[in-house]
């Protein structure tokens, strides 16, 4: 797949995850939820390119990788959970947004790099 493809469907998908497990499981504001999405997308991207600079073994660069956003995205939403007072994402909904967030990135890269 095209680069521009590429950098168009990973952040829908993120931002998608974040209106599922922030707005849906747990109601919080929708511009919040925008945030907190694309907050994670943005240092997603720049967490690969870092991972990638660090040189993790191929064969498990992009499941660490994967993980690490994953994890990342949930403390995001938590940080932001801290300093604004309407975005209340409960436990459940942290955990699943990041567990989505690693599945998409497990289920995405091999995706995009098999369809160049």
């Amino acid at each position: 797949m095209p680069t521009p493809q590429s950098l168009i469907i990973r952040p829908v998908t993120t931002i998608f995850i974040a209106f599922f497990a922030f707005w849906a499981l747990s109601v919080n504001p929708p511009a919040w939820v925008l945030l907190a999405g694309a907050a994670t997308t943005i240092t997603s991207h720049l967490s690969g390119y870092l991972l990638n600079k660090m040189r993790i073994s191929p064969e498990l660069e992009y499941i660490a990788a994967s993980i690490g956003k994953g994890f990342l995205g949930s403390l995001l939403a938590h940080l932001i959970d801290l300093v604004a007072v309407t975005f209340a994402p409960t436990s459940a909904a942290l955990f699943i947004f990041g567990f989505l967030v690693a599945l998409e990135e497990t289920v995405l890269h091999p995706y995009l790099i098999n369809s160049k």
